[in-house]
């Protein structure tokens, strides 16, 4: 990877998991009170938990590595080998991101069900297009699935 790659991807992914994390924990803030609906409601709000705890995850992960990068001399001392950055917390703070937005999209779906029917049936598709399109990115980064 070119440098100016690693820059921006080490500064992006910290800024975009706590945003999605903001928005899934004022998610749950707004379902904690809802009444109707019980079971979607309690399902809602176990998929927007988890997207917000994966995405608190994800960025006490991604701010650790970005903070080991700028520890070793980055951008001077570009040498991965070297980093004091296990591979697997790499791997595995991706695996959580990706698993954070299909439980965060998830919990969009179930939100258009609770709002009507009408708006779930027109949730679902958009949701799962938008699915596809992060396992696409998924195979294109060459995530191993």
């Amino acid at each position: 990877m070119q440098v100016e790659t690693i820059e921006q991807a080490s500064r992006l992914v910290p800024t975009m998991s706590a945003l999605l994390a903001g928005f899934s924990f004022s998610m749950i803030s707004n379902l904690m009170f809802r009444v109707e609906k019980p079971r979607l409601t309690m399902a809602t709000l176990i998929c927007f938990i988890a997207a917000a705890s994966a995405m608190l995850v994800v960025t006490f992960n991604a701010s650790c590595i970005l903070l080991s990068l700028l520890y070793h001399g980055y951008p001077r001392q570009l040498d991965y080998p070297n980093l004091n950055v296990a591979e697997d917390i790499v791997y595995l703070t991706q695996w959580i991101f990706y698993g954070g937005l299909f439980c965060l999209l998830g919990g969009v779906a179930m939100l258009g069900w609770l709002h009507s029917k009408r708006v779930g049936i027109c949730a679902c598709p958009i949701i799962f297009v938008a699915a596809c399109i992060i396992l696409r990115t998924m195979i294109v980064l060459g995530v191993n699935l």
